[in-house]
């Protein structure tokens, strides 16, 4: 027994046409809904996407390259990291609207879109509704959220058609279920109460098996943490206590976000140690590098999840 299948949706659509004394009137037809306005909003969106994703790996070169090394850590501050981010998401993004011909009336909603959620996180995160240290994965959910409901506001002028009210909500509910999963595999995703934090401590081999690297980190949460990294050469089974250490810190799903290095420094006991910054809660990757007495270079990688 056949399926009988619902045929989609049909959206009326006014015809001029001319009668036989040549009169003008307009006639209303029916036709298949399309799917180019939607396809359209998803491209538009993702351009949008990309331009935000190539502001941040600016602002992230721009402080690895020119503020870290001055001493100016954005983590450290997260009111100015966030509305830092915000004007370097903006701007690329305005710029592409601009070379996409949409008024100026666009761009100044795009740029609230950024700006505003900025300023909720803030102010929320100053009353101590929510602490200080979630402020910046807040803002990367928030944002998005803004962005899709201006676009979804303004749907003729990004889709270039209509479409049925049922489509544009299931097709927002998908985007948001999409930015949550990404949010949440990119360990952004922030959390409604933050718990105490606990410092975090391992023991890892260099990868050549030559140093035991023993590494802590206290407290362990974005925002400013110590460092600690003791070394023993499993040879002779001695600590070492004459070498150069450094440690990178990045986040692996979120490379735009750069690179932090720190040089740790040695108490003449054996421990290495130094203060650096995690400038959200969420995955981290960190390479230790060990410069041996004799020059030589050892490596060995921690991954761990703060808070």
């Amino acid at each position: 027994m056949s399926q009988i299948m619902n045929p989609p949706p049909l959206e009326a659509s006014e015809i001029p046409t001319t009668d036989k004394e040549g009169k003008e009137s307009v006639a209303l037809t029916a036709k298949r809904a399309s799917l180019k306005p939607t396809v359209r909003f998803l491209v538009h969106f993702g351009e949008m996407g990309l331009a935000m994703l190539l502001g941040m790996v600016v602002l992230g070169i721009v402080n690895d390259a020119i503020l870290v090394p001055r001493g100016f850590h954005l983590s450290r501050f997260p009111e100015v990291y966030t509305l830092a981010m915000a004007f370097a998401m903006t701007v690329p993004m305005v710029l592409w609207m601009w070379l996409r011909r949409h008024c100026w009336r666009h761009s100044a909603e795009m740029t609230a879109a950024m700006f505003v959620p900025a300023a909720v996180c803030i102010g929320v995160c100053s009353l101590g509704l929510l602490p200080r240290t979630t402020m910046l994965s807040w803002y990367h959910l928030l944002m998005w959220v803004a962005m899709l409901g201006v676009m979804l506001y303004r749907w003729n002028d990004y889709a270039g058609g209509s479409a049925p009210v049922l489509n544009k909500v299931l097709l927002a509910l998908a985007v948001l279920l999409c930015v949550g999963l990404l949010s949440a595999f990119t360990g952004t995703l922030p959390p409604i109460r933050a718990g105490h934090p606990h410092p975090f401590a391992t023991t890892v081999k260099t990868t050549d098996g030559k140093f035991a690297v023993k590494l802590t980190v206290t407290p362990n949460q974005s925002g400013t943490n110590v460092f600690t990294v003791t070394a023993l050469d499993t040879s002779t089974n001695t600590a070492v206590t004459e070498s150069g250490v450094t440690l990178s810190a990045t986040m692996p799903n979120m490379v735009w976000m750069g690179t932090e290095t720190i040089t740790l420094h040695p108490d003449g006991k054996g421990h290495f140690s130094a203060t650096g910054d995690f400038s959200m809660g969420g995955t981290w990757q960190l390479r230790v590098q060990l410069r041996a007495p004799d020059g030589s270079l050892h490596e060995a990688t921690v991954t761990l999840v703060t808070s």
